[in-house]
């Protein structure tokens, strides 16, 4: 036969209400871990946006750089004799064609020879 001792209800209510208290601590714990997410997700993001921005403004800094260090190469080779005089006109026309500098991209400097002229680079029609 099976002898075992039966619960007293007393003890019984007292199980059940401890666990109703820790239900209402695993929801709190449960909220705090969201928010603890939440935060570090939106740290997350602001990190990403704040590294995009300051590579792009990276980019424009070194292309700058690099066009106005190549301008004063080719000035420097021009003054010395080593280079034509194509080679900065060239250049110009190429940073002219950006759009940025509409009244530069206008000048009859870039372009002294009309296209009717076919007198370079020119495939025959």
């Amino acid at each position: 036969m099976n002898t075992r001792p039966s619960r007293s209800p007393k003890r019984s209510k007292a199980r059940s209400s401890r666990s109703r208290n820790e239900q209402g601590i695993t929801l709190v714990t449960t909220l705090l871990l969201l928010l603890l997410l939440i935060g570090m997700s939106l740290t997350m993001v602001l990190a990403v946006s704040s590294e995009s921005l300051i590579n792009g403004f990276y980019g424009r800094y070194r292309g700058s750089f690099y066009a106005a260090d190549s301008g004063v190469a080719a000035a420097r080779h021009r003054r010395r004799g080593e280079e034509p005089l194509s080679v900065p006109v060239a250049l110009l026309a190429h940073y002219a064609s950006g759009g940025d500098f509409p009244w530069l991209a206008g000048q009859t400097f870039l372009r002294p020879f009309p296209p009717e002229l076919r007198l370079r680079h020119s495939v025959p029609v």
